[in-house]
């Protein structure tokens, strides 16, 4: 026997029995540590107190019946071998007891075999334990895989590719897509039925469901599932093979599917904004291109009416220069929109800015669609920046008119309110006070109330794909929110929509005094050099210069600069250079010149958005800046700026 040293409790009334097993153990090589009881009472004490390897039992008992003795083990030591060992058992009742749960029986007449029984019985309640334990651990692991399975916030589903069916799924089903289990699995042809038809396509173009599998192969896939609303969700899975047939044909596959369905939004959200940022670098360069255009234009204006008296030619000046400013208005828009330029804000008449915006959408919009302004006879000023808040407005009539894509009405209203301290206490930083209320209402297709909480969200949009970005009402509710002020939104569905802008009114502040232009400050003799790779400006800005008695003298690009200027650093008094050239460009150039001449003067002249280096070099050399396109006049004022701040 394996262990050397058994427990054995011997219930037994005879004490020459008792002897004779004891003596038959030790002379058969096994070491026993035996016990022998005669009673119930001592029998039942030492089975709560003793664990014993093996329990021998005679079968009749003065006070005591073998039956009750093994019924009595069973319960106080379950996985103990019990033997009878009696002269006067019969087979029917052995047999019985075996039914009942001995080990065995050996008759008295018949010892010798009790050496082996024991060896068999020991061996056997080894085995039991360890099968009972190893049934406890699976019986664990299945908690454990079922308690991970049925928590998972991933779908998880065994897939059966013969019958094109679900055989088994765990709870995440219902929150990820809405399905009951219990109905999902009576489903037929799962896949076809659920899957985008674009996905089913590659899913069942799979080759691992096709050829034999070894080791079970790992796939990822990525699909839109439908949900119970109908709505396409994004799950990435990993799926295994679950079964195969015997050639190692994949016949069940389990899968993990997580719902990645926001992150594919956020995924689409971030192309959306970094194409609206190419959009806004390609702007930009548009924008500068412009600038170079209507440059050489607004220089032009003063000189050529010095040359024309006709009273029809400066007419035609005038409105070739209207067109001119309203073009580089335009660039400056484009730019603020882009590039988040900070223009200045000035106080505002909203019935002019409305009256404004009708003239445009009446022009522009269908001819179904209405448009109409109201307000009242004294609206206040406001505070505010033209070109945004006309963008804001402008943005609620195009809203407006896609909620009427074949007809309607759009009214534009403004009128003076007063916000009370409840009112503000529900806004954005809103103050009570004075306002003025701007409201574009149409008779559209209104909101759905679902849709209210979400449409200032940063790209929320309800319109199909390329009809919207999802940032125009976002635009809005910053650029009020800027101002001061704050928005609101009443819509009906089937009826139309409010959008009114609450800004601050500027009544009962003092309208700032208007300045009489100071006279246009000229030159006495001073040398300026302009750097700017656009020949006609370049030309123009020096008739324009040398017309106000300064001297110049002109640098098509960065290198050609630096070489003149490295002749003429001592009588140069002022550059003027150009940030946007090629092969060296302003940021380049202006320390060189810098290095030649401590002293120089400089001026930046850009088109476009103030960047870091412009920055920088304003900073790092008391650079002044001159925004292009720019007027003879605004170009004398920065160049005497820049020719007395030292």
């Amino acid at each position: 026997m394996d262990k050397k040293n058994i427990s054995i409790l011997h219930l037994e009334d005879n004490t020459t029995d008792h002897e004779l097993v004891k003596e038959l153990l030790t002379d058969s090589g096994v070491s026993v540590d035996i016990v022998r009881v005669e009673t119930k009472d001592d029998f039942l004490r030492l089975l709560r107190n003793t664990q014993y390897d093996l329990v021998i039992s005679d079968f009749s008992l003065p006070s005591y019946d073998g039956t009750s003795a093994l019924s009595d083990a069973q319960i106080l030591q379950p996985d103990t071998p019990f033997i009878f060992v009696s002269g006067n058992i019969g087979e029917e009742y052995a047999v019985e007891s075996l039914k009942h749960g001995a080990t065995d029986y050996i008759l008295k007449n018949n010892l010798k075999r009790l050496p082996s029984a024991i060896q068999r019985a020991l061996s056997d309640a080894e085995e039991q334990r360890r099968m009972k334990a190893m049934e406890i651990e699976l019986r664990r692991r299945e908690q454990f895989i079922t308690k991970v399975t049925e928590t998972s916030p991933n779908i998880i589903f065994v897939y059966d590719l013969c019958n094109d069916k679900v055989i088994w799924v765990n709870a995440s089903l219902r929150q990820i897509l809405g399905y009951d289990p219990e109905r999902f699995l009576q489903l037929e042809h799962v896949a076809k039925l659920l899957m985008h038809p674009e996905d089913y396509l590659k899913f069942s173009a799979i080759d691992t469901w096709k050829t034999p599998v070894e080791g079970g192969a790992i796939v990822d896939f990525t699909t839109r599932l439908k949900n119970s609303s109908g709505e396409w969700r994004w799950l990435h899975s990993r799926c295994a093979v679950f079964s195969t047939d015997e050639s190692g044909i994949p016949l069940q596959t389990i899968w993990v599917a997580e719902d990645i369905t926001e992150k594919k939004e956020l995924e689409a959200k971030l192309f959306r904004s970094q194409r609206i940022e190419s959009i806004g670098e390609l702007a930009g360069g548009i924008a500068h291109d412009l600038n170079n255009v209507f440059g050489p234009m607004l220089l032009a204006i003063p000189l050529l009416r010095r040359q024309i008296t006709e009273e029809s030619g400066i007419k035609f000046l005038t409105m070739i220069e209207g067109g001119i400013h309203r073009g580089t208005n335009m660039v400056k828009q484009i730019l603020t929109f882009a590039k988040g330029t900070h223009i200045e804000r000035t106080t505002l008449q909203s019935k002019q800015l409305v009256t404004e915006l009708q003239q445009i959408i009446k022009e522009t919009f269908p001819r179904s669609i209405d448009v109409s302004v109201t307000y009242d006879q004294e609206v206040d000023p406001i505070q505010g920046n033209h070109t945004q808040l006309y963008q804001v407005l402008l943005n609620l009539c195009v809203n407006a008119r896609d909620a009427m894509p074949e007809s309607g009405a759009i009214t534009i209203s403004c009128a003076n309110v007063v916000v009370t301290e409840g009112t503000a206490a529900r806004q954005y930083k809103a103050a009570p006070g004075p306002y003025v209320r701007i409201s574009v209402t149409d008779t559209g297709s209104g909101i759905p109330p679902e849709n209210i909480k979400k449409i200032f969200d940063p790209f929320f949009t309800t319109k199909e794909p390329g009809k919207g970005t999802g940032i125009g009402l976002s635009t809005v509710r910053t650029i009020v929110q800027n101002h001061n002020g704050f928005t609101e939104v009443q819509s009906t569905v089937g009826k139309g929509t409010v959008f009114s802008i609450f800004l601050p009114s500027t009544a009962q502040r003092p309208l700032p005094e208007t300045k009489k232009p100071a006279a246009i400050p000229l030159g006495h003799g001073e040398l300026i050099m302009v750097v700017d790779d656009e020949t006609s400006l370049l030309q123009v800005a020096k008739e324009a210069l040398e017309l106000n008695q300064y001297k110049t003298v002109t640098a098509i690009d960065g290198a050609e600069a630096i070489a003149l200027f490295a002749k003429q650093a001592n009588d140069i008094h002022l550059v003027i250079c150009d940030m946007n050239m090629p092969l060296i460009d302003g940021a380049r150039t202006i320390p060189v010149l810098k290095k030649l001449k401590p002293s120089l003067n400089v001026i930046i002249a850009s088109g476009s958005a103030t960047g870091y280096l412009e920055e920088q070099l304003m900073k790092d050399y008391k650079a002044l800046r001159l925004e292009k396109p720019y007027t003879v006049e605004k170009l004398l004022i920065t160049v005497n700026t820049a020719l007395t701040s030292q």
